[in-house]
């Protein structure tokens, strides 16, 4: 993993392609295979207007945001915090960064996708998001067991 500054969060480049790898698998609960690859997350990064975002603590990969914009709205691919760094608040300053990132392009909304049985869920609620849809057993997860996914939105004009 690379060496960064303490307490800052930066757009992602090349470089943090392994310390988001990192953070993803500490991050999601592998029995839902959410986990993107490597070739995935490198696919999204070469894409024009997405973004990465990724907070260092301490000098070590601590969370990152992947988005993909999409006129005036965007979408919440990712958020993970690694494990060792959950319970912190850098969710919040994430998203925070994140918000304040799109209201500078104009970005009128944000949408998210939430597993229902995800504990983001209420980190998102907390956020501001609502709930608009729902898209029946979308999530599969150990033994044949199916869970919906959330969609949620917020509008992000101040």
């Amino acid at each position: 993993m690379m060496q960064r500054s303490n307490n800052e969060i930066i757009d992602a480049n090349i470089d943090d392609i392994h310390d988001i790898m990192h953070i993803m698998n500490s991050a999601f609960d592998p029995q839902f295979g959410e986990a993107w690859t490597f070739s995935q997350c490198m696919s999204m990064m070469a894409m024009p207007r997405n973004m990465m975002m990724i907070s260092y603590q301490q000098g070590q990969a601590a969370a990152f945001a992947i988005l993909r914009v999409i006129m005036d709205e965007a979408e919440l691919m990712m958020l993970g915090v690694h494990r060792d760094f959950q319970r912190k608040s850098l969710g919040s300053q994430l998203m925070q960064a994140i918000e304040d990132r799109l209201n500078n392009q104009n970005i009128s909304t944000i949408f998210v996708e939430v597993r229902e049985n995800n504990p983001a869920l209420i980190f998102y609620e907390n956020h501001g998001f609502s709930e608009f849809g729902r898209r029946k057993n979308y999530y599969k997860g150990i033994m044949g067991k199916q869970f919906d996914a959330i969609t949620m939105a917020k509008s992000l004009f101040y």
